[in-house]
């Protein structure tokens, strides 16, 4: 058991016994890469922290790499006596040096960096009140959607998404000949600070050289360490352990942000992990789109979740789709399903008349496939006249924001 150090408040001596296990150091080792020595040699000094001047601290939370503790000027992380050594002291460096280059309004700032009278390295950050995950209840989801839709509006949801593409705009676009992947894109990980969301935890974050005399695109792939991150959230190159790029943060993004402007549940949590495999990694399966989505938004996450990371658009391309349908008139999230279906041109209709119906499919998914015994799914799939695939819908016998479907027969 890690020593004990006399400072720290007593809450976070209970917690002191938490220990990594041999695969988690195994996987976090694999995942370190330093950054370059021509972004290190950029002549930045990180403000050296005096902890004298933080006053009374207290823990508020605590992880397999250390603890957070509140004080009047931030949240300050410390990390633990077992990853000094080799393992977490050359990680904690980077995500510091990484933090310390980065200055936008959407991503948490680093203050300063020291060391405890215990010899253990911290770093003051600036302090969010909760998370998006916790504020909009997600893990409660479906079951309170009404209730988080009330407290938080599509224009609200729609507002989270464009801060959250314009911070991995910033990312991708940055220090020169070298873009930075976050690649632990997830609702735990992005902060609300006054409402405003700040992306956080920048410990599995890796700074690539981009191709130069280019800008950024998602078809650059680099050899990075596999499997990195939250199985929910990875993308499918990254799951099979390929060579990835941008486009991994692209899919994490549109996953995660799908989660928050559905308000459906947690992406893929019927799944098992060798269905998610199955049908995710190595598969087409995605989250179903509410067919009352505007369609710009329907074909934006169509394709930033596609298994082809050069087929995903760039986070600026992201943000800028985002910013036109907050400006445009009406809730992109709730359309009028009759007027979205008159728009479509369908098999044996002229292309105005509005009473062409969409082509349906309507395909039943046996329970046993998905787990739970309750858990048969009828899926529908319109397509329009051309066979191109426009959305997917769970059928559902009700539901706020959604199109009540029956099934046929």
């Amino acid at each position: 058991m890690e020593s004990s150090p006399h400072w720290l408040p007593r809450k976070m001596l209970l917690r002191s016994s938490l220990s990594w296990s041999s695969e988690r150091r195994r996987r976090v080792r694999r995942t370190r890469r330093p950054l370059p020595a021509e972004v290190l040699e950029d002549g930045l000094e990180i403000p050296t922290l005096d902890l004298r001047s933080l006053g009374d601290v207290r823990c508020v939370g605590g992880g397999s790499q250390g603890w957070i503790l509140w004080c009047e000027k931030g949240a300050l992380k410390v990390l633990r006596p077992a990853l000094n050594a080799k393992l977490g002291l050359e990680g904690f460096r980077q995500e510091c040096n990484i933090l310390a280059r980065l200055s936008h309004e959407n991503i948490c700032r680093l203050r300063g960096v020291g060391t405890t009278p215990d010899h253990r390295p911290c770093a003051l950050l600036e302090w969010v009140e909760t998370d998006v995950s916790k504020a909009l209840r997600l893990r409660e989801m479906p079951a309170a959607a009404v209730e988080i839709e009330r407290e938080w509006p599509s224009s609200s949801r729609l507002r989270l998404a464009v801060e959250l593409s314009s911070a991995l705009d910033y990312l991708h676009a940055m220090m020169g000949t070298y873009v930075i992947l976050h690649r632990d894109l997830k609702p735990d990980n992005f902060g609300l600070k006054r409402g405003t969301l700040k992306l956080l935890d920048f410990g599995l974050a890796v700074a690539v050289r981009k191709d130069p005399g280019y800008p950024p695109t998602t078809a650059e792939r680099f050899k990075l360490s596999g499997k990195v991150g939250s199985i929910r959230y990875m993308a499918p190159e990254c799951g099979r352990a390929e060579p990835y790029g941008l486009g991994a943060d692209i899919y994490s993004f549109a996953i995660s942000t799908w989660e928050i402007l559905a308000l459906s549940g947690r992406p893929f949590d019927h799944l098992t992990i060798p269905l998610h495999r199955a049908t995710v990694i190595c598969g087409p399966h995605r989250p179903s789109m509410p067919l009352t989505w505007d369609r710009r938004l329907l074909k934006l996450f169509a394709k930033a979740w596609h298994p082809d990371p050069a087929l995903r658009p760039s986070a600026k391309h992201l943000h800028q789709t985002i910013l036109d349908l907050r400006a445009t008139k009406g809730d992109p999230l709730n359309r009028d399903h009759k007027s979205l279906l008159a728009r479509w041109r369908f098999p044996g209709r002229a292309p105005g008349d509005t009473k062409d119906h969409p082509v349906e499919r309507s395909t039943t998914v046996p329970s046993g496939n998905w787990g739970g015994a309750n858990s048969a799914r009828l899926w529908k799939t319109v397509t329009s006249s051309r066979g191109k695939h426009l959305a997917t819908s769970r059928l559902r016998t009700g539901g706020r924001g959604r199109v009540t479907l029956k099934p046929s027969g």
